[in-house]
């Protein structure tokens, strides 16, 4: 079954794989990125209409926490270096705690907190 998302994406290439409008016309008329089309008419000319799909995150309703002694050890080295750019101290936070974080939760967790 194709999904209203699927049968869109296909009727906005068709005007294209008819050859009835270049890549730039349609992106400029349908206001999409001409990289985002060019990857639909990619995947469609690969494996066909269902791989104009959405597919659904893997990560989807997950949230990963960070403990409590990491954050503790954020926000002091951070303290510690904030004389130093945000991304030097998130970089050095990185490689001297073997940190997985990303620098949107150092970020949010050093300015918000």
């Amino acid at each position: 079954m194709k999904s209203n998302n699927n049968i869109n994406k296909l009727k906005i290439i068709k005007m294209f794989l008819e050859n009835k409008k270049t890549l730039k016309e349609i992106s400029y008329e349908e206001n999409i990125p001409y990289s985002t089309l060019k990857r639909w008419i990619k995947k469609f000319r690969d494996d066909g209409t269902e791989a104009l799909n959405l597919k659904e995150r893997s990560d989807k309703n997950s949230f990963r926490k960070v403990d409590n002694t990491l954050l503790v050890t954020i926000r002091n080295f951070y303290l510690e270096n904030k004389n130093n750019s945000l991304q030097t101290i998130y970089n050095d936070l990185k490689n001297n705690f073997n940190s997985n974080i990303s620098f949107n939760t150092f970020y949010t967790n050093v300015k918000f907190r």
